[in-house]
């Protein structure tokens, strides 16, 4: 990965007159705040395929079956038919768009009493050229209700900078990478989590972003979740990767 996401979260906030659920208002601070996430979740940011997508689109077209070659060789005039496709995976969804996650929710006490303050947080993973204000903005616009409060909360961070995929240091990788997985393609990414890496910024003239480890679909599931693991030949590929990288880098 030659660029990873910014990081920002959008705090929601209802406060309105609490009561008793017999006398209850049109729209309670929960309904108000439902019907906001609603509307986050129908009306994202814009996908794109330039940036690092497009990168590693150029890079495995010429690898493909006829069709998506064609594709992918035409997608300035059928990007809406790719990104409508992307969209129905997470995984391809994630790299073309700024992802909007609704990930916490709290209203309420008593099932009998009308809650005077609700709020919500809604995780946004940025593209590269987008900003968290921008994503503030664009919360402000599409919730479009004065009753509620939308706030960026502390810790935002801006996409990182796109590094060169010509560079010397890219090509070293690419070897290194031939020679541990003979049977991939190598091509410029988009991490779509926030790394370490970001802290680097100031000391290196480019950053990449590589695991030397194969996963499946399966393994997919387990990141951050239940019995997280590699496998031990995934191990001992990933410590090859490491002697040969640090050999070749030190030619």
């Amino acid at each position: 990965a030659v660029a990873e996401k910014g990081y920002a979260t959008v705090r929601l906030i209802v406060d309105v007159e609490p009561g008793h659920s017999s006398m209850p208002p049109p729209h309670t601070a929960v309904g108000i705040l439902a019907a906001a996430v609603t509307r986050l979740e129908q009306k994202q940011r814009p996908a794109s395929l330039s940036g690092p997508v497009g990168l590693m689109l150029d890079a495995v077209a010429p690898e493909m079956d006829f069709m998506p070659r064609v594709l992918l060789a035409n997608r300035d005039v059928l990007s809406p038919i790719l990104l409508h496709r992307f969209s129905q995976s997470p995984t391809l969804n994630a790299l073309t768009r700024t992802t909007t996650a609704v990930t916490v929710i709290q209203g309420g006490q008593k099932e009998n009493a009308l809650p005077g303050h609700a709020e919500a947080l809604v995780n946004f993973r940025l593209l590269p050229g987008d900003l968290p204000e921008l994503v503030l903005e664009h919360v402000r616009q599409v919730v479009d209700d004065e009753r509620i409060a939308c706030e960026l909360k502390s810790g935002a961070l801006p996409p990182s900078s796109v590094s060169d995929h010509r560079s010397a240091d890219f090509l070293t990788l690419h070897r290194v990478i031939r020679q541990v997985f003979p049977d991939v393609i190598v091509a410029p990414g988009l991490a779509v989590v926030a790394t370490d890496s970001r802290h680097y910024e100031g000391l290196a003239e480019n950053i990449y972003r590589f695991v030397p480890v194969q996963l499946q679909a399966e393994d997919l599931k387990r990141i951050h979740g239940i019995d997280e693991r590699i496998s031990v030949e995934n191990y001992h590929r990933m410590v090859e990767f490491m002697i040969l990288l640090l050999q070749h880098s030190s030619e």
